[in-house]
């Protein structure tokens, strides 16, 4: 599997990238993304109904079809989201305590349904293809990645768009935060790295990738995998195993893209690893400048891909050489036990 096109929306202006931007730095704790101008994607009537996961979905798949028009005929679109339009979510579920059975706006269940994002591409590009939402957490980006690996194994000509978003709810990130998840003091998120204080900070983003499954060229997907587990000796066995299975060794690996959130308690896991597999690797981090959040692997994963094409870091590299970087492997810990992997050449 191989990736052709991508458009990211995020904090940072990926939006307007074109092969290198400025990293933009937040002290509120909270990385909104930097929204494009919709009215030459998405007639008016239809985005004043839409809530923000859904406009931005839709969006970010228009916007990579308009990069790569092959991918409105596409074979498949596969979305990804581990909650989708939550804010919607929350105002209907309002709706319905407030009125009970009574008269229920429609908008905003329509607009709540994660599945809502596939279907307004399918009827913006008039695709009648394959059409599928994964929902799982953190994990459902992978998900995502594994759909698609299968249909390529039916279909190695196939053109599949894959998009992964989550959006900020004030509700949940109110409920979260007091919870403890996010940091008490405000601070400079491109220093989120060097907090010493428990909590992280709050992102959302929208990431489509158009991918094929032939092109020597074009950067590849080698292989992802995912593990439930806190136990350190587990984790270091599960990413010992997926380099094996994948035929290298930890030198092979001259990058490493790990999920640092900031969290002094948290982020341990990754100076583990990097103690025990990556002392000598490139290594980069991605939720300084996306925000913690349940898709942020998606963001990361096209931080990866940009970096291998031969753009330049956006943030201060945790290791950096200066070469040019072959391999990549993404690691990421959510909620302390969803760990991710996935190599990128």
């Amino acid at each position: 599997m191989r990736i052709k096109a991508s458009y990211l929306i995020s904090p940072q202006s990926t939006t307007t990238f074109e092969g290198k931007i400025e990293a933009v730095s937040y002290r509120n704790n909270l990385l909104k993304v930097i929204e494009p101008n919709w009215k030459n994607y998405i007639p008016r009537n239809q985005l004043r109904r839409m809530g923000k996961a859904v406009r931005l979905g839709t969006g970010a798949g228009l916007k990579l079809i308009e990069k790569d028009n092959e991918f409105k005929n596409s074979d498949a679109i596969i979305i990804t989201s581990a909650n989708g339009g939550l804010e919607d979510c929350i105002k209907f579920l309002k709706q319905m305590v407030t009125y009970g059975d009574g008269a229920l706006t429609p908008t905003n269940f329509v607009q709540s349904t994660p599945n809502a994002i596939s279907g307004n591409i399918a009827m913006a590009t008039e695709n009648h293809c394959y059409n599928i939402t994964h929902v799982n957490s953190s994990f459902s980006f992978i998900d995502g990645l594994r759909d698609a690996s299968l249909l390529f194994y039916e279909n190695s000509k196939a053109k599949i768009l894959l998009g992964s978003i989550d959006e900020i709810s004030d509700f949940n990130y109110r409920i979260n935060e007091l919870r403890g998840h996010y940091k008490k003091e405000k601070i400079d998120s491109l220093q989120l790295l060097e907090s010493t204080t428990k909590g992280t900070i709050c992102g959302e983003s929208a990431a489509f990738f158009g991918v094929v499954d032939e092109g020597d060229d074009l950067v590849k997907v080698v292989g992802f995998d995912t593990l439930i587990s806190s136990d350190l000796a587990a984790i270091k066995a599960f990413v010992s195993q997926f380099l094996e299975d994948n035929n290298l060794a930890s030198t092979d690996i001259d990058g490493v893209m790990l999920g640092y959130n900031g969290n002094l308690i948290k982020d341990a896991i990754y100076n583990e690893l990097t103690n025990t597999y990556f002392k000598n690797a490139n290594r980069f981090s991605f939720k300084d400048l996306f925000g913690e959040h349940p898709s942020v692997i998606s963001a990361g994963f096209w931080y990866a891909y940009q970096l291998i094409k031969g753009m330049p870091p956006l943030n201060k590299p945790l290791n950096y050489n200066g070469n040019k970087l072959k391999n990549i492997l993404i690691f990421n810990q959510y909620n302390g036990e969803e760990n991710s992997l996935i190599l990128l050449s």
